[in-house]
C-alpha cells in the first residue's frame, strides 16, 4: 500500500509539518508495511508560508518594525 499525505495545518493546533509527523506515526503503528510521501501542504491562509519554508528550506529574515524593533518578516528567502 502507498499512501500521499498532504495536510494542511489544523488552525490553532497543528502546523501541517505537525499534523504529517503525528499522521505518520499512526501509520507507521497501524500498517507498518505501508510506503508513503509525505508533504506539508497549505491553502494559501495561514501555515502556507511555514509549508513552504519546511519543504525548502528558506530562510524567514527578520527586519526592523515599528519603532526599530525586531520582527520577523512574512517573507521567504531559498537560496539559489
Amino acid at each position: 500500500m502507498h499512501i500521499i499525505l498532504a495536510p494542511d495545518s489544523y488552525k490553532d493546533a497543528l502546523s501541517a509539518s505537525e499534523a504529517v509527523s503525528a499522521i505518520t506515526d499512526g501509520i507507521r503503528r497501524a500498517l507498518p508495511s505501508a510506503q508513503y510521501d509525505a508533504c506539508p501542504m497549505g491553502d494559501g491562509g495561514e501555515g502556507t508560508l511555514d509549508a513552504l519554508i519546511d519543504a525548502t528550506g528558506a530562510a524567514l529574515p527578520n527586519g526592523a518594525g515599528t519603532f526599530g524593533r525586531t520582527s520577523s518578516g512574512s517573507v521567504g528567502l531559498v537560496s539559489q
